[in-house]
């Protein structure tokens, strides 16, 4: 019997075993299990997260877009594996600091390729409406830069004379009606005034009509001045060239203004308006910048590359910048009143964007984000964070650190530990170890 009732005393002595360390590890993970029955435990709400499971939280309670409250998240609920613990003396001496997530105006800097265009407004050809031909040519090279009025060169045109006789011959009948009466007065301006249009279809300069009308006689050879400055960009024309009617001769463009062309990624689109200030720098002017405004954001979309094209008007005052060279342009985009967090916030792997998440008391949570744009102070959040909700900005690369340290403890296995050995057994290795050591000194000497 006496067996008997020992095994049974054992067996009712695990069993309480069991039962306390049940009941400690109980108490511990649920604390309120902990009170008396008819005691009513407040609990934390750390947060509040979205019923529909998504990364939004809030740390007040809301309703989604659908009108569903979002669930509170108490402080005893949380995964052990999902927040990170920091005693107060630890925090203060990392010098932990918070920031509230909160709406800003955030602009960004965009970069893009730049290169220079003729001011299409600038350009200017040189198409006489008379036939004639060039009797002396002064601007002869490709290149040269003219101003308004020049002579360009000296052109006979064979049909000018007869008009300007004509011309004549009707402001000498105006006088000679002056007697005659009122309806051969009318008659006679009428003459003169189609004889001048006659001169201004031909195309002839103003100047030329005016000599006339100060009384100067006709002739078939008159100077063709340059109707605009600007540089010779095409020249058709040699000394002695016969031409026609509308023939292009020259073309000139005023450089003194250039546009500046720029293409922009699809997304960009709706955040640049006309009247953007922007700078642009180019390689031929290391460390110089210069100031434009957009003027003109073109109405359709590359296809092949989805970039829009705008332009900008850039002054050349000093004729320094010439078309076809390229540069680097940088604008700010129209800032946006969006949720956002310290760029120094911001946990970025390449791939994945994180923040810590402090929820009071030492408790961090790391939360995976979405962002958007961003400056050099502040990073839009697309989403993953509320409104007032404290994220790290001070030591968080070591927060972040203290949380995988935690993590790799808790996954921690130590292997199997080997028996220690028992005393006859300790004594019979060490006197074995002795006796290997002097045999093996035996065979030395």
């Amino acid at each position: 019997m006496k067996p008997l009732f020992w095994l049974a005393g054992s067996l009712l002595m695990l069993i309480g075993i069991g039962f306390g360390y049940y009941s400690g590890i109980s108490s511990e993970n649920h604390p309120q299990a902990a009170k008396n029955a008819g005691q009513t435990v407040e609990r934390k709400v750390l947060y509040y997260r979205n019923p529909m499971g998504l990364a939004d939280t809030s740390p007040t309670p809301k309703q989604d877009s659908m009108g569903m409250d979002y669930l509170p998240v108490y402080e005893n609920e949380l995964p052990a594996t999902d927040i990170v613990r920091i005693d107060s003396h630890k925090i203060q001496t990392l010098g932990v600091q918070t920031q509230a997530v909160k709406p800003q105006l955030l602009g960004r800097e965009i970069r893009a390729l730049a290169s220079l265009e003729i001011d299409e407004a600038r350009v200017f050809d040189i198409s006489p409406r008379f036939e004639g031909w060039v009797s002396r040519l002064l601007v002869n090279t490709q290149g040269q830069e003219v101003d308004k009025g020049e002579v360009l060169f000296d052109v006979i045109i064979p049909n000018l004379y007869y008009a300007e006789f004509a011309y004549k011959q009707a402001v000498k009948k105006t006088l000679e009606a002056a007697t005659a009466g009122p309806e051969a007065q009318r008659q006679a301006e009428l003459q003169v005034v189609s004889t001048m249009e006659r001169l201004d279809e031909m195309g002839i300069p103003l100047e030329e009509m005016e000599r006339l009308q100060r009384g100067g006689e006709p002739f078939s050879q008159i100077p063709y001045r340059s109707p605009a400055i600007g540089v010779v960009m095409l020249k058709n024309i040699v000394q002695g060239t016969r031409f026609a009617a509308g023939d292009q001769l020259y073309q000139l463009a005023d450089l003194s203004k250039l546009w500046l062309a720029i293409a922009l990624p699809e997304q960009e689109l709706g955040r640049i308006k006309v009247g953007d200030t922007l700078q642009v720098g180019f390689i031929a002017e290391a460390g110089k910048t210069r100031q434009a405004k957009v003027d003109f954001i073109y109405p359709t979309l590359d296809q092949n590359n989805r970039t829009f094209k705008l332009r900008a008007l850039l002054d050349n005052a000093d004729r320094k910048l010439k078309p076809g060279q390229s540069g680097e342009a940088w604008l700010q985009s129209q800032p946006r009143k969006t949720l956002a967090i310290p760029a120094n916030a911001l946990l970025d792997s390449g791939r994945e964007q994180w923040v810590l998440v402090a929820l009071g008391e030492g408790v961090f949570q790391p939360r995976q984000i979405q962002v958007g744009e961003r400056n050099l102070d502040w990073i839009e959040v697309a989403s993953g964070l509320s409104e007032g909700e404290q994220v790290v900005t001070q030591a968080n690369f070591l927060i972040d650190s203290e949380s995988r340290l935690q993590a790799a403890l808790a996954n921690f296995k130590p292997a199997t530990a080997t028996p220690a050995p028992t005393e006859n057994q300790s004594n019979t290795e060490d006197h074995h170890h002795h006796h290997s050591m002097d045999s093996h000194s035996g065979m030395e000497h």
